[in-house]
Protein backbone atom coordinates (compact mmCIF):
# COMPACT_ATOMS: atom_id res chain seq x y z
CA UNK A 1 0.00 0.00 0.00
CA UNK A 2 2.79 2.35 0.94
CA UNK A 3 4.43 2.27 -2.53
CA UNK A 4 1.08 3.21 -4.16
CA UNK A 5 0.53 6.10 -1.74
CA UNK A 6 4.08 7.30 -2.25
CA UNK A 7 3.64 7.08 -6.01
CA UNK A 8 0.41 9.14 -5.85
CA UNK A 9 2.02 11.73 -3.59
CA UNK A 10 4.68 12.26 -6.25
CA UNK A 11 2.45 11.95 -9.31
CA UNK A 12 -0.38 14.26 -8.26
CA UNK A 13 1.77 17.40 -7.81
CA UNK A 14 3.59 16.62 -11.07
CA UNK A 15 0.25 16.72 -12.90
CA UNK A 16 -1.72 19.23 -10.84
CA UNK A 17 0.89 22.01 -10.72
CA UNK A 18 1.37 22.20 -14.54
CA UNK A 19 -2.40 21.98 -15.12
CA UNK A 20 -3.15 24.79 -12.65
CA UNK A 21 -0.31 26.87 -14.07
CA UNK A 22 -1.71 26.39 -17.58
CA UNK A 23 -5.19 27.49 -16.41
CA UNK A 24 -3.82 30.62 -14.74
CA UNK A 25 -1.76 31.54 -17.81
CA UNK A 26 -4.80 30.94 -20.04
CA UNK A 27 -6.90 33.29 -17.90
CA UNK A 28 -4.12 35.86 -18.21
CA UNK A 29 -4.23 35.38 -22.02
CA UNK A 30 -0.59 34.33 -22.18
CA UNK A 31 0.46 33.30 -25.72
CA UNK A 32 0.52 29.60 -26.65
CA UNK A 33 3.81 29.97 -28.55
CA UNK A 34 6.82 32.32 -28.50
CA UNK A 35 5.86 35.33 -30.56
CA UNK A 36 8.02 36.01 -33.58
CA UNK A 37 8.79 39.67 -33.05
CA UNK A 38 7.12 42.33 -35.11
CA UNK A 39 9.79 44.88 -34.14
CA UNK A 40 12.63 45.57 -31.72
CA UNK A 41 11.87 46.47 -28.10
CA UNK A 42 10.39 50.00 -27.97
CA UNK A 43 12.51 52.96 -26.75
CA UNK A 44 15.57 50.73 -26.60
CA UNK A 45 19.14 52.08 -26.50
CA UNK A 46 22.43 50.20 -26.62
CA UNK A 47 25.93 50.28 -28.08
CA UNK A 48 26.68 47.72 -30.78
CA UNK A 49 30.31 46.71 -30.70
CA UNK A 50 31.97 44.41 -33.18
CA UNK A 51 35.64 43.76 -33.92
CA UNK A 52 35.15 45.88 -37.06
CA UNK A 53 32.79 48.64 -35.90
CA UNK A 54 31.07 50.31 -32.97
CA UNK A 55 27.99 52.54 -33.02
CA UNK A 56 24.96 53.57 -31.00
CA UNK A 57 21.62 51.90 -31.64
CA UNK A 58 18.20 53.09 -30.52
CA UNK A 59 14.54 52.52 -31.37
CA UNK A 60 11.42 54.65 -31.15
CA UNK A 61 8.21 53.77 -29.34
CA UNK A 62 7.21 51.52 -32.24
CA UNK A 63 10.39 49.47 -31.86
CA UNK A 64 12.11 50.45 -35.11
CA UNK A 65 15.43 52.20 -35.74
CA UNK A 66 13.91 55.52 -36.68
CA UNK A 67 13.29 58.90 -35.00
CA UNK A 68 10.04 59.47 -33.13
CA UNK A 69 7.42 60.94 -35.47
CA UNK A 70 3.66 61.36 -35.19
CA UNK A 71 1.62 58.47 -36.52
CA UNK A 72 -0.66 60.96 -38.26
CA UNK A 73 0.94 62.15 -41.49
CA UNK A 74 1.24 65.89 -42.31
CA UNK A 75 -0.17 66.96 -45.67
CA UNK A 76 3.21 67.93 -47.11
CA UNK A 77 4.93 64.69 -46.13
CA UNK A 78 5.46 61.46 -48.03
CA UNK A 79 6.43 58.19 -46.36
CA UNK A 80 8.36 55.24 -47.80
CA UNK A 81 8.31 52.12 -45.62
CA UNK A 82 11.43 49.98 -46.02
CA UNK A 83 11.18 46.31 -45.00
CA UNK A 84 14.31 44.19 -44.66
CA UNK A 85 17.01 42.71 -42.46
CA UNK A 86 20.26 44.02 -40.94
CA UNK A 87 21.38 45.56 -44.25
CA UNK A 88 18.26 47.73 -44.22
CA UNK A 89 18.44 48.42 -40.48
CA UNK A 90 22.04 49.52 -40.96
CA UNK A 91 24.11 47.19 -38.79
CA UNK A 92 27.65 48.56 -38.79
CA UNK A 93 26.93 52.28 -39.15
CA UNK A 94 25.30 55.07 -37.16
CA UNK A 95 21.69 55.87 -38.09
CA UNK A 96 22.45 59.05 -40.02
CA UNK A 97 24.79 57.08 -42.32
CA UNK A 98 22.26 54.38 -43.27
CA UNK A 99 21.10 54.44 -46.88
CA UNK A 100 17.55 55.19 -45.72
CA UNK A 101 18.62 58.31 -43.83
CA UNK A 102 20.71 59.39 -46.82
CA UNK A 103 17.73 58.91 -49.14
CA UNK A 104 15.65 61.20 -46.90
CA UNK A 105 18.21 63.96 -47.40
CA UNK A 106 18.32 63.36 -51.15
CA UNK A 107 14.54 63.47 -51.68
CA UNK A 108 13.35 66.00 -49.12
CA UNK A 109 13.08 69.66 -50.03
CA UNK A 110 11.81 72.91 -48.57
CA UNK A 111 8.39 72.18 -50.08
CA UNK A 112 8.06 68.52 -49.17
CA UNK A 113 9.38 66.16 -46.52
CA UNK A 114 10.09 62.58 -47.64
CA UNK A 115 10.58 60.02 -44.90
CA UNK A 116 12.26 56.68 -45.53
CA UNK A 117 10.98 54.80 -42.48
CA UNK A 118 13.52 52.15 -41.47
CA UNK A 119 11.66 48.88 -40.94
CA UNK A 120 14.80 46.74 -41.04
CA UNK A 121 15.24 44.05 -38.37
CA UNK A 122 18.62 42.41 -37.80
CA UNK A 123 18.63 38.60 -37.83
CA UNK A 124 15.20 38.20 -39.43
CA UNK A 125 13.62 37.02 -42.66
CA UNK A 126 10.54 37.52 -44.86
CA UNK A 127 8.00 36.47 -42.21
CA UNK A 128 9.31 39.15 -39.85
CA UNK A 129 9.24 41.68 -42.70
CA UNK A 130 5.58 40.84 -43.19
CA UNK A 131 4.84 41.07 -39.48
CA UNK A 132 6.48 44.47 -39.14
CA UNK A 133 4.62 45.65 -42.24
CA UNK A 134 1.24 44.50 -40.94
CA UNK A 135 1.48 45.25 -37.21
CA UNK A 136 3.75 48.32 -37.25
CA UNK A 137 4.45 49.74 -40.71
CA UNK A 138 0.86 50.25 -41.85
CA UNK A 139 0.22 52.46 -38.81
CA UNK A 140 2.52 55.04 -40.42
CA UNK A 141 0.22 55.16 -43.49
CA UNK A 142 3.06 54.71 -46.03
CA UNK A 143 2.79 56.08 -49.55
CA UNK A 144 5.21 53.45 -50.86
CA UNK A 145 6.54 50.10 -49.63
CA UNK A 146 10.03 48.84 -50.53
CA UNK A 147 10.65 45.14 -49.85
CA UNK A 148 14.43 44.90 -49.51
CA UNK A 149 15.58 41.29 -49.86
CA UNK A 150 18.97 39.77 -49.05
CA UNK A 151 20.97 36.71 -50.04
CA UNK A 152 20.07 34.62 -46.98
CA UNK A 153 16.32 35.29 -46.93
CA UNK A 154 15.55 31.74 -48.05
CA UNK A 155 17.37 30.28 -45.03
CA UNK A 156 15.52 32.73 -42.78
CA UNK A 157 12.10 31.63 -44.05
CA UNK A 158 9.89 29.34 -41.97
CA UNK A 159 7.98 26.70 -43.92
CA UNK A 160 4.45 26.90 -42.51
CA UNK A 161 0.96 26.09 -43.84
CA UNK A 162 -0.33 28.44 -46.53
CA UNK A 163 -3.63 28.94 -44.75
CA UNK A 164 -1.68 30.52 -41.86
CA UNK A 165 0.48 32.62 -44.17
CA UNK A 166 -2.69 34.00 -45.75
CA UNK A 167 -4.06 35.06 -42.37
CA UNK A 168 -1.96 37.99 -41.07
CA UNK A 169 -3.68 37.97 -37.68
CA UNK A 170 -2.25 34.48 -37.06
CA UNK A 171 1.34 35.48 -37.80
CA UNK A 172 2.16 36.49 -34.22
CA UNK A 173 2.00 32.91 -32.90
CA UNK A 174 4.07 31.19 -35.58
CA UNK A 175 7.15 29.44 -34.20
CA UNK A 176 9.92 27.32 -35.69
CA UNK A 177 10.87 23.65 -35.53
CA UNK A 178 11.39 21.81 -32.23
CA UNK A 179 12.32 18.38 -30.86
CA UNK A 180 9.47 15.75 -30.89
CA UNK A 181 9.43 15.52 -27.08
CA UNK A 182 9.24 19.29 -26.80
CA UNK A 183 6.32 19.24 -29.25
CA UNK A 184 4.45 16.80 -26.98
CA UNK A 185 5.07 18.93 -23.89
CA UNK A 186 4.03 22.04 -25.80
CA UNK A 187 0.81 20.38 -26.98
CA UNK A 188 -0.11 19.47 -23.37
CA UNK A 189 0.93 22.72 -21.66
CA UNK A 190 1.44 25.32 -24.42
CA UNK A 191 1.44 28.47 -22.27
CA UNK A 192 3.58 27.04 -19.48
CA UNK A 193 6.04 25.70 -22.05
CA UNK A 194 6.22 29.12 -23.72
CA UNK A 195 6.81 30.91 -20.41
CA UNK A 196 9.62 28.56 -19.38
CA UNK A 197 11.25 28.79 -22.81
CA UNK A 198 11.26 32.58 -22.74
CA UNK A 199 12.72 32.63 -19.21
CA UNK A 200 15.44 30.20 -20.31
CA UNK A 201 16.35 32.34 -23.34
CA UNK A 202 16.46 35.50 -21.22
CA UNK A 203 18.80 33.84 -18.73
CA UNK A 204 20.98 32.42 -21.47
CA UNK A 205 21.84 35.89 -22.79
CA UNK A 206 23.59 36.69 -19.50
CA UNK A 207 25.68 33.53 -19.29
CA UNK A 208 29.29 33.23 -20.54
CA UNK A 209 29.35 32.13 -24.17
CA UNK A 210 31.46 29.22 -25.40
CA UNK A 211 31.22 28.84 -29.17
CA UNK A 212 32.99 25.48 -29.40
CA UNK A 213 30.92 23.78 -26.70
CA UNK A 214 27.64 25.12 -28.08
CA UNK A 215 28.53 24.09 -31.63
CA UNK A 216 29.76 20.62 -30.61
CA UNK A 217 26.46 19.95 -28.88
CA UNK A 218 24.42 21.03 -31.89
CA UNK A 219 26.65 19.10 -34.30
CA UNK A 220 26.25 15.87 -32.31
CA UNK A 221 22.49 16.33 -32.17
CA UNK A 222 22.53 16.60 -35.96
CA UNK A 223 24.58 13.42 -36.31
CA UNK A 224 27.73 15.11 -37.60
CA UNK A 225 30.78 12.85 -37.29
CA UNK A 226 33.24 13.58 -34.47
CA UNK A 227 36.08 13.60 -37.02
CA UNK A 228 34.41 16.49 -38.88
CA UNK A 229 33.86 18.37 -35.61
CA UNK A 230 37.52 17.97 -34.62
CA UNK A 231 38.70 19.12 -38.05
CA UNK A 232 36.48 22.19 -37.86
CA UNK A 233 37.78 23.07 -34.37
CA UNK A 234 41.40 22.72 -35.49
CA UNK A 235 40.88 25.21 -38.32
CA UNK A 236 39.00 27.91 -36.37
CA UNK A 237 40.76 31.29 -36.57
CA UNK A 238 41.70 32.05 -32.96
CA UNK A 239 41.06 35.79 -33.20
CA UNK A 240 37.53 35.25 -34.54
CA UNK A 241 36.83 32.50 -32.00
CA UNK A 242 37.87 34.78 -29.13
CA UNK A 243 35.77 37.63 -30.54
CA UNK A 244 32.73 35.36 -30.84
CA UNK A 245 33.13 34.25 -27.22
CA UNK A 246 33.26 37.92 -26.21
CA UNK A 247 30.05 38.45 -28.23
CA UNK A 248 31.90 40.85 -30.53
CA UNK A 249 31.55 38.73 -33.65
CA UNK A 250 28.59 36.88 -35.16
CA UNK A 251 29.17 33.23 -34.14
CA UNK A 252 26.93 31.93 -36.92
CA UNK A 253 29.54 32.97 -39.47
CA UNK A 254 31.86 30.35 -37.96
CA UNK A 255 29.37 27.63 -37.02
CA UNK A 256 27.55 27.53 -40.38
CA UNK A 257 30.53 25.90 -42.10
CA UNK A 258 30.11 22.85 -39.83
CA UNK A 259 26.38 22.82 -39.16
CA UNK A 260 25.18 23.81 -42.64
CA UNK A 261 28.08 23.76 -45.16
CA UNK A 262 25.68 23.95 -48.11
CA UNK A 263 23.93 27.04 -46.73
CA UNK A 264 25.02 29.40 -49.50
CA UNK A 265 24.48 26.85 -52.27
CA UNK A 266 20.89 26.55 -51.07
CA UNK A 267 20.42 30.31 -50.89
CA UNK A 268 22.16 31.32 -54.12
CA UNK A 269 21.86 28.29 -56.44
CA UNK A 270 18.50 27.29 -54.91
CA UNK A 271 19.63 23.67 -54.74
CA UNK A 272 19.38 21.24 -51.84
CA UNK A 273 17.04 19.67 -49.34
CA UNK A 274 14.03 21.79 -48.42
CA UNK A 275 14.84 24.55 -50.91
CA UNK A 276 11.68 24.31 -52.98
CA UNK A 277 9.43 24.28 -49.90
CA UNK A 278 11.30 27.26 -48.48
CA UNK A 279 11.18 29.16 -51.77
CA UNK A 280 7.42 28.62 -52.08
CA UNK A 281 6.87 29.78 -48.48
CA UNK A 282 9.03 32.85 -49.05
CA UNK A 283 7.09 33.89 -52.17
CA UNK A 284 3.81 33.26 -50.35
CA UNK A 285 4.88 35.62 -47.57
CA UNK A 286 6.08 38.29 -49.98
CA UNK A 287 2.88 37.86 -51.96
CA UNK A 288 0.87 38.58 -48.82
CA UNK A 289 2.67 41.92 -48.38
CA UNK A 290 2.01 42.79 -52.02
CA UNK A 291 -1.66 41.77 -51.83
CA UNK A 292 -2.35 43.85 -48.71
CA UNK A 293 -0.52 46.80 -50.29
CA UNK A 294 -2.61 46.42 -53.46
CA UNK A 295 -5.79 46.46 -51.43
CA UNK A 296 -4.69 49.70 -49.79
CA UNK A 297 -3.43 51.12 -53.11
CA UNK A 298 0.15 51.40 -51.88
CA UNK A 299 2.81 51.05 -54.62
CA UNK A 300 5.44 48.36 -54.01
CA UNK A 301 9.01 48.02 -55.23
CA UNK A 302 11.49 45.14 -54.77
CA UNK A 303 15.21 45.67 -54.09
CA UNK A 304 17.82 42.92 -53.84
CA UNK A 305 20.78 43.69 -51.54
CA UNK A 306 23.59 41.20 -52.25
CA UNK A 307 26.08 39.63 -49.88
CA UNK A 308 29.73 40.22 -50.84
CA UNK A 309 29.57 36.63 -52.13
CA UNK A 310 27.80 38.14 -55.17
CA UNK A 311 30.61 40.56 -56.07
CA UNK A 312 33.90 39.52 -54.42
CA UNK A 313 35.29 36.07 -55.25
CA UNK A 314 37.91 36.49 -52.50
CA UNK A 315 35.36 37.03 -49.74
CA UNK A 316 35.29 34.67 -46.75
CA UNK A 317 38.41 32.66 -47.57
CA UNK A 318 38.39 31.42 -43.97
CA UNK A 319 34.86 30.07 -44.49
CA UNK A 320 36.10 27.97 -47.39
CA UNK A 321 38.94 26.68 -45.21
CA UNK A 322 36.41 25.68 -42.53
CA UNK A 323 34.41 23.66 -45.04
CA UNK A 324 31.78 26.04 -46.40
CA UNK A 325 30.77 25.55 -50.03
CA UNK A 326 31.37 28.89 -51.80
CA UNK A 327 31.59 29.35 -55.57
CA UNK A 328 33.70 32.06 -57.22
CA UNK A 329 31.27 32.22 -60.14
CA UNK A 330 28.65 33.86 -57.92
CA UNK A 331 30.77 37.03 -57.93
CA UNK A 332 31.15 37.06 -61.71
CA UNK A 333 27.65 36.80 -63.17
CA UNK A 334 23.93 36.81 -62.42
CA UNK A 335 23.05 33.98 -60.04
CA UNK A 336 20.01 31.70 -60.00
CA UNK A 337 18.65 33.62 -57.00
CA UNK A 338 18.91 36.98 -58.76
CA UNK A 339 17.27 35.57 -61.89
CA UNK A 340 14.35 33.98 -60.05
CA UNK A 341 13.70 37.07 -57.91
CA UNK A 342 13.55 39.16 -61.07
CA UNK A 343 11.11 36.74 -62.69
CA UNK A 344 8.91 36.74 -59.58
CA UNK A 345 8.85 40.55 -59.53
CA UNK A 346 7.92 40.58 -63.21
CA UNK A 347 5.11 38.10 -62.59
CA UNK A 348 3.73 40.44 -59.91
CA UNK A 349 4.13 43.53 -62.10
CA UNK A 350 6.59 45.01 -59.61
CA UNK A 351 9.62 47.20 -60.37
CA UNK A 352 12.79 45.34 -59.41
CA UNK A 353 16.26 46.66 -58.62
CA UNK A 354 19.15 44.21 -58.39
CA UNK A 355 22.09 45.94 -56.71
CA UNK A 356 24.57 43.12 -57.46
CA UNK A 357 25.51 44.27 -61.01
CA UNK A 358 26.29 47.74 -59.66
CA UNK A 359 28.76 46.29 -57.16
CA UNK A 360 30.26 43.98 -59.79
CA UNK A 361 30.72 46.95 -62.12
CA UNK A 362 33.29 48.57 -59.83
CA UNK A 363 37.00 47.75 -59.76
CA UNK A 364 37.67 45.15 -57.05
CA UNK A 365 39.65 47.56 -54.79
CA UNK A 366 36.65 49.93 -54.83
CA UNK A 367 34.21 47.12 -54.03
CA UNK A 368 36.23 46.15 -50.97
CA UNK A 369 35.79 49.64 -49.51
CA UNK A 370 32.00 49.19 -49.46
CA UNK A 371 31.78 46.38 -46.88
CA UNK A 372 33.48 45.17 -43.72
CA UNK A 373 35.86 42.39 -44.84
CA UNK A 374 34.90 39.87 -42.13
CA UNK A 375 31.36 40.76 -41.09
CA UNK A 376 30.20 41.62 -44.62
CA UNK A 377 27.79 44.47 -43.77
CA UNK A 378 28.16 47.76 -45.59
CA UNK A 379 30.50 50.50 -44.46
CA UNK A 380 29.39 54.17 -44.57
CA UNK A 381 30.79 54.28 -48.13
CA UNK A 382 28.68 51.25 -49.00
CA UNK A 383 25.51 52.92 -47.74
CA UNK A 384 26.32 56.09 -49.70
CA UNK A 385 26.92 54.03 -52.85
CA UNK A 386 23.62 52.15 -52.42
CA UNK A 387 21.65 55.32 -51.66
CA UNK A 388 22.75 56.90 -54.94
CA UNK A 389 21.68 53.86 -56.97
CA UNK A 390 18.31 53.60 -55.23
CA UNK A 391 17.74 57.32 -55.71
CA UNK A 392 18.24 57.00 -59.48
CA UNK A 393 16.02 53.93 -59.61
CA UNK A 394 13.19 55.56 -57.68
CA UNK A 395 13.45 58.71 -59.75
CA UNK A 396 13.15 56.61 -62.92
CA UNK A 397 10.16 54.64 -61.63
CA UNK A 398 7.31 57.13 -61.56
CA UNK A 399 4.91 54.30 -60.77
CA UNK A 400 6.55 53.69 -57.37
CA UNK A 401 6.98 57.30 -56.28
CA UNK A 402 4.96 59.65 -58.44
CA UNK A 403 6.33 62.71 -56.67
CA UNK A 404 9.99 62.37 -57.72
CA UNK A 405 11.80 64.61 -60.19
CA UNK A 406 12.29 63.72 -63.83
CA UNK A 407 14.98 61.12 -64.35
CA UNK A 408 18.31 61.76 -65.98
CA UNK A 409 18.74 59.09 -68.62
CA UNK A 410 22.52 59.32 -68.49
CA UNK A 411 22.45 58.30 -64.82
CA UNK A 412 20.38 55.21 -65.49
CA UNK A 413 22.86 53.26 -67.60
CA UNK A 414 24.28 51.35 -64.64
CA UNK A 415 20.90 50.34 -63.28
CA UNK A 416 19.20 46.99 -63.80
CA UNK A 417 15.51 47.79 -63.85
CA UNK A 418 12.24 46.02 -64.44
CA UNK A 419 9.64 48.66 -65.28
CA UNK A 420 6.15 47.27 -65.86
CA UNK A 421 2.62 48.35 -65.14
CA UNK A 422 0.23 46.07 -63.28
CA UNK A 423 -0.48 44.87 -59.79
CA UNK A 424 1.27 46.60 -56.93
CA UNK A 425 2.05 49.77 -58.88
Amino acid sequence: MFPVQYFLMVLIPVIVIPVLSEVVLALARYPIAPLIRASNPPNYKTTIQNIEFIHEFSTNRMGIRYPEIPISKPSREKRVLMLGDSYTEGLGVSFEKTFGALLEDKFSSANQSVRFINGGLTGTGPLEYAKLFYFVGLKYKPDTVLIILHTNDLSDTLVIPKEILRNPKAWREISGKSHPIKKIVHSLFPRLYTLLKMLKEKGGRNRPFNLIERTKKEARERGIAQENIDTWISKLPKDLLDAANRREFNPNILTASLIDPDRWTKNIDLEGEGVQEGWSAMLEILGSIVQISNEKRIPVGIIFTPSPLHYDAEYWAFQRELGMMIKSEWAERETVLERKLKRWAESQGLPFLNLAPNFRGLPLPERKKLYYPIDGHWTPKGHEFVSEIIKKWLTANKNIIAWTHESNNKELKTLELVQQGGRGI
